[in-house]
């Protein structure tokens, strides 16, 4: 697409939209292994009907619109870092931890990092700059554009202001059928945890054999030593 086009779309358009049928690496065929989310505590899924082609189909959460977001934001800063790319960006220096960026930190320019900083010895809320960024709106977010313009396409904000989120992107897979999960790897050790579990932890050696504990489990191992050749 011609970048003009792209700048028509801008002037007279609402959104601009970009869907693109994903291939594992392997083929059609091969298997993929989302990733878990916590939910009520426990690790899920993130499964979810969607409409597509008019069908309610169920779909499967393979990399979500925050893990994208963070994942383009990162490679924007490596390209700022390294000279590639002229990004205007905030910054703030944590003793004991080192450099954060707008691009870093949860709620971006809007964050409490920045917010309980200092600029030029004065309360980065109370400076020129933050009252500036505190009252930008979406309809003149000029000053937002010059200093950390990242939030105005990923999103950012706090209790007190905000910006849309301009850039939505994510990866679903569907329709979804559950695979048969399986396991061949052999405890070479043959531990057992009811015959193991007489076994403190705080002994150090069992009848001259050394203790180990694995997890929840112990087990009593002979020690000796190898020498390499």
């Amino acid at each position: 697409m011609p970048f003009s086009d792209i700048e028509d779309l801008a002037r007279t358009g609402t959104a601009l939209r970009l869907d693109l049928d994903l291939l594992p690496s392997g083929g059609g065929m091969e298997k993929v292994f989302p990733p878990t989310y916590s939910v009520n505590n426990r690790a899920a899924y993130a499964m979810e009907p969607r409409w597509i082609d008019g069908q309610a189909l169920e779909t499967i959460l393979l990399d979500s619109v925050a893990s994208q977001a963070n994942r383009m934001e990162q490679a924007l800063l490596a390209a700022a870092d390294t000279g590639r790319l002229g990004l205007p960006h905030l910054e703030v220096w944590i003793p004991g931890h080192g450099r954060l960026t707008d691009l870093d930190v949860p709620h971006r320019l809007y964050d409490a990092v920045f917010l309980d900083s200092e600029l030029d010895g004065v309360p980065f809320a109370q400076s020129n700059l933050g009252q500036a960024l505190s009252h930008a709106t979406p309809g003149d977010a000029t000053v937002v554009w010059k200093t950390a313009p990242a939030g105005l396409i990923y999103g950012a904000w706090n209790s007190h202001a905000g910006q849309r989120i301009g850039l939505v992107s994510e990866i679903i897979g569907g329709p979804v059928m559950r695979g048969a999960k399986t396991a061949s790897r052999l405890d070479p050790l043959g531990i057992i945890e009811n015959h193991a579990s007489s076994m403190s932890e705080s002994t150090g050696q069992i009848g001259g054999v050394t203790v180990y504990r694995y997890g929840h489990v112990f087990a009593a191992v002979p020690l000796q030593p190898c020498v390499s050749p």
